[in-house]
């Protein structure tokens, strides 16, 4: 009788762990809510980019203006434009005025140092360096009158990155010419005045090498400046 119970019994220790690992159900397995696992991730859609894209986007005023505000800009860059054109003009005329007045200036310069023609022969040519010099301040200074006239540049309020510096353009270019060659007028001017009124024998000539030198790199600096202001 107990041989009989015992094969059984047997079979029943050896076969029952093989069943239940081979069903897996009744196994006890990690409990999910002691483990702490980060969100899932999901790929950006079309709406995600374009509210991402509306928000970093600069943003411009001129979206704002109103159609009589719009018409005003208008006006007035075409104002400005005008404007611009005819200061070129003039800028191209005060250099070449300032050019034939430092040709007839070296020409007087090296006879004067050559004592070939005569003071009092070279009279003339003198007067001639002085009308060209005055007819180029002239139209220098109505030049730059001009320029102070002009309506000011239309400046869209546009974000700029963070972080990220203002590139030099040619307006930039054009000031810091602007800002050289009126310098260079200006010595050009006191030079000359000195020469005429003031300077004896010893200063004469320095004094006239700086005034040549200063002229014809001032003409250079407003032809550069009026080249410039072609691409605003």
């Amino acid at each position: 009788m107990h041989h009989r119970l015992l094969l059984p019994l047997l079979l029943a220790v050896l076969l029952g762990p093989s069943a239940a690992f081979a069903t897996g159900m009744n196994l006890p397995g990690p409990d999910p809510a002691k483990f702490h696992l980060p969100p899932p991730v999901h790929a950006p859609t079309g709406a995600d980019v374009t509210v991402a894209m509306e928000l970093e986007a600069p943003r411009s005023s001129q979206a704002d203006l109103s159609v009589e505000e719009r018409r005003a800009i208008q006006k007035r860059l075409k104002v400005r434009r005008t404007m611009a054109d005819v200061h070129q003009v003039m800028a191209f005329t005060s250099a070449g005025l300032i050019i034939a007045a430092e040709v007839i200036g070296t020409i007087n310069f090296a006879a004067l140092e050559e004592g070939d023609p005569p003071y009092r022969d070279l009279k003339p040519s003198l007067a001639l360096h002085r009308v060209l010099a005055g007819a180029a301040i002239g139209t220098y200074w109505t030049t730059g009158a001009i320029s102070w006239a002009m309506p000011p540049a239309y400046k869209a309020n546009v974000a700029s990155a963070p972080g990220k510096k203002k590139k030099a353009d040619s307006g930039d270019a054009h000031v810091a010419l602007s800002v050289a060659h009126g310098i260079g007028m200006g010595t050009m001017m006191i030079t000359g005045a000195l020469l005429a009124n003031a300077a004896d024998n010893k200063a004469w000539e320095p004094l006239m090498v700086t005034h040549l030198a200063v002229g014809y790199a001032t003409a250079a600096m407003v032809i550069g400046a009026g080249i410039v202001i072609n691409t605003l």
